[in-house]
């Protein structure tokens, strides 16, 4: 029986080699201790105003060789927000921006991948904001993999952009054309599930 473990284990580990893109494909759940979102947009037309999400929490299935396979589920709440002062927070949280009060998250989930380059993919979907949901695509850069030392399965991380509006979704003066885009960038890192 050991004989026959060690075979198996060995011809895994071999397939695993010769293919590691195989050895990627499965579930994850993303580490929202290893995940941020930044957001950036204009102040008055004035300057750049940066900010970011602390918690960020979902699911993505990855396959490298088969972007058909690819799904992702994003959840972003509110609650996470950065903006390096109390007062603005506040403000954001009300109900000239975010909300909470009636909303508690935002929210991205999948409906097709396509693969644009060696790591990188354009993943469109449905984005969701304050109840409203808009379709956008993102630019997904697949940044790496590794064994976590604790369990053995992999660890992927991606890099995600893509750009909003906020008069989509009823938030902002839609007559400042410029104050009106948001540019996204998520850093998020998930464990094989």
């Amino acid at each position: 029986m050991k004989k026959k473990l060690s075979i198996a284990c060995a011809t895994a580990l071999l397939f695993a080699l010769m293919n590691p893109c195989a050895a990627l494909a499965g579930e994850y759940v993303i580490d929202s201790g290893h995940s941020t979102v930044i957001y950036r947009t204009l102040h008055k037309n004035l300057s750049f105003f940066y900010g970011a999400f602390s918690i960020v929490r979902g699911d993505i299935t990855f396959d490298p060789d088969n972007p058909s396979a690819c799904k992702v589920e994003v959840e972003v709440p509110y609650e996470g927000i950065e903006s390096f002062n109390q007062g603005r927070d506040d403000a954001l949280l009300g109900a000239k921006f975010f909300n909470i009060a009636k909303f508690g998250e935002m929210t991205f989930k999948s409906k097709e991948w396509k693969k644009t380059g060696d790591k990188t993919y354009a993943v469109t979907g449905g984005f969701t904001l304050l109840g409203i949901t808009k379709p956008i695509t993102a630019k997904v850069v697949y940044v790496g993999s590794g064994p976590r030392p604790s369990n053995p399965p992999a660890d992927v991380g991606f890099e995600i952009t893509f750009t909003l509006k906020k008069s989509d979704f009823g938030m902002g003066n839609a007559s400042d054309k410029r104050a009106d885009e948001v540019n996204i960038m998520m850093g998020v890192e998930a464990n094989k599930k």
